[in-house]
């Protein structure tokens, strides 16, 4: 049992120095579980704290960059794009166009979301499983469903903030 908490230890480190030598940034205390898959790592910026949890799928493009904010957490099965079509030109394969995403501090995505290009996913929200995120999301709001709508708004960023340093008493 000792060896194998050593050896999971020694695995995990392995593992963060590899992912911090090919991602854009990985911030102190993020993880990346195993599973988790990287398109274009050089354009992938994860803050501080992070979780994201194993068969998210992160695609960045040349130019088009993927920001995740401190204390986000993105849950299994989730899909974030840059690169999409313009839907006027045929075949569809001709213009390629990318767009960079933001998702802010403090976010947390639910299972099996999918965040589309040019999207700002703003600081406190909430993403419900499932959703297709198609327009930018508003501070502390839950938002959910194909496409993504407001669900409702959630409280204050700094009570909410308050609310978790009460829980680590």
């Amino acid at each position: 049992m000792v060896i194998r908490k050593l050896l999971n230890s020694v695995i995990w480190r392995i593992r963060v120095v590899y992912l911090r030598c090919i991602l854009g940034k990985l911030g102190n205390g993020s993880y990346l579980y195993p599973g988790v898959k990287c398109i274009v790592p050089e354009e992938i910026y994860i803050g501080d704290n992070v979780s994201v949890s194993p068969d998210v799928r992160i695609e960045a493009s040349v130019g088009a960059r993927v920001e995740i904010g401190d204390r986000t957490a993105i849950a299994s099965g989730t899909r974030i794009v840059t690169p999409t079509h313009d839907l006027e030109i045929l075949p569809v394969s001709k213009v390629k166009i990318v767009r960079g995403i933001v998702i802010e501090n403090d976010v947390w995505i639910g299972t099996a979301v999918v965040v589309l290009p040019g999207v700002r996913i703003h600081a406190g929200a909430v993403v419900a499983a499932g959703a297709v995120v198609v327009d930018d999301v508003l501070p502390n709001t839950l938002v959910g469903g194909v496409p993504a709508k407001l669900i409702r708004r959630l409280s204050d960023y700094a009570d909410r903030i308050h609310n978790g340093g009460n829980l680590a008493q």
